[in-house]
């Protein structure tokens, strides 16, 4: 802007405040920016800025030709250059970083349980055990700081699993304990009792297992040995010998149909049954 200031008789010039109103075309309004000293019988430039921002305030050069209040007719202002660069102000949607991990997240949170019921389905009742963290792709069809309203967003999650049967790990540990049973003994009727965790899995298939197996064990009896022990002999000798024998708690001798003074003197005549007593040994 241009102010000039004509006075003959003046001493001094013309100040104008910040903030003074000039006058435009169709009712437009202007605001001096700073303070303007104009010298008497000079001119002196000033800037303004439209009072009501946006596209409305823009106008051409020369059009700006009045000072609100102002009451010397010496002092004139002009716009040798039309004022422009004005924007209406609006609403824009743009993507921020916050926008993609909320969607991430929601992804996430549907397809982890998808992912771990399709390797369950895979693993057909079997162990399963997953060596590695899920891999995970993002992609988006618009990058942080574009302007949209809505975007994509494609999520892949790649899992491998290690299973393996749980039958064949009791197996392994039941021979395992078997093969720790001393000789001349075996284990009871009582199922062995059997634990496992996995210690390492790996992705290629291997897996490393620490397990425990425990169970009672039996002194084995050879009923043929036995039965040529005591054929023939007194009811009381046989008794006297059984319980002589290791780990024998009692003995109990039955004679049908009437009791004799003696045992059959053919030993395939004599039945032995050996009952196991819970308790008496562990491997």
């Amino acid at each position: 802007m241009v102010f000039k200031y004509r006075c003959f008789i003046c001493a001094s010039g013309y100040r104008i405040k910040a903030g003074a109103l000039l006058d435009g075309p169709s009712g437009k309004k202007y605001l001096l920016q700073k303070p303007v000293e104009v010298p008497a019988n000079n001119q002196a430039n000033g800037s303004v800025a439209a009072k009501d921002p946006g596209v409305g305030g823009s106008t051409d050069a020369h059009t700006i030709n009045a000072i609100e209040r102002n009451t010397d007719d010496g002092l004139t202002v002009d716009n040798p250059n039309a004022i422009g660069g004005g924007a209406d102000q609006r609403v824009a949607t743009v993507i921020q970083q916050s926008d993609l991990d909320a969607v991430k997240q929601a992804l996430s949170s549907q397809l982890n349980p998808k992912l771990q019921d399709d390797l369950n389905s895979q693993a057909k009742g079997k162990h399963l055990v997953a060596p590695d963290q899920p891999k995970l792709d993002v992609s988006t069809d618009h990058q942080v700081g574009e302007e949209f309203a809505n975007f994509n967003m494609t999520m892949t999650l790649n899992a491998t699993g290690v299973v393996f049967d749980n039958a064949a790990v009791t197996r392994l540990l039941r021979e395992e304990l078997k093969r720790k049973v001393q000789v001349g003994s075996e284990l009871t009727s009582d199922q062995p009792k059997t634990t496992y965790d996995v210690a390492q899995a790996t992705s290629d298939g291997s897996v490393t297992l620490n397990g425990h197996a425990s169970g009672y064990t039996v002194i084995v009896f050879s009923q043929p040995a036995i039965r040529a022990h005591i054929k023939g002999r007194s009811p009381s000798s046989a008794r006297s010998f059984l319980q002589g024998l290791p780990n024998v708690v009692d003995v109990t001798l039955r004679q049908d149909p009437i009791a004799l003074p003696w045992l059959p003197f053919f030993s395939s005549h004599i039945t032995i049954r050996i009952e196991e007593v819970s308790g008496t040994g562990s491997a």
